[in-house]
């Protein structure tokens, strides 16, 4: 049997093997469930990764990543770390203060 000729479901397992990096991550980060066959996989992944082919990230962009309403403080350190992925030269000296400034106070 071909990769092509495999199931759905062995595909969605074989997928993250593949993965390496930001990919990894993101893959790590789908919500359980959230995805019900391989083509739903394969357009979220293109989804996610093909946007970030345009305008490059930089550290300073991570000062606009805050908290949402209703957001859990565990869902926005999650996000903002896959926005972290996509900065290329990341400054870890504007993490913190970025990560600070996204956060609501409650």
């Amino acid at each position: 049997m071909t990769i092509q000729e495999a199931s759905e479901a062995l595909l969605c397992k074989v997928f993250p093997t593949s993965l390496e990096g930001p990919a990894t991550t993101w893959f790590s980060c789908l919500e359980p469930g959230s995805v019900h066959d391989f083509k739903q996989l394969n357009k979220k992944f293109i989804d996610y990764f093909e946007g970030s082919k345009g305008h490059q990230k930089t550290s300073s962009d991570l000062m606009d990543v805050k908290q949402q309403p209703g957001e859990s403080l565990r869902q926005f350190i999650r996000r903002f770390n896959l926005e972290k992925l996509e900065i290329r030269d990341f400054d870890p000296t504007v993490e913190f203060m970025a990560l600070k400034s996204g956060v609501q106070e409650e």
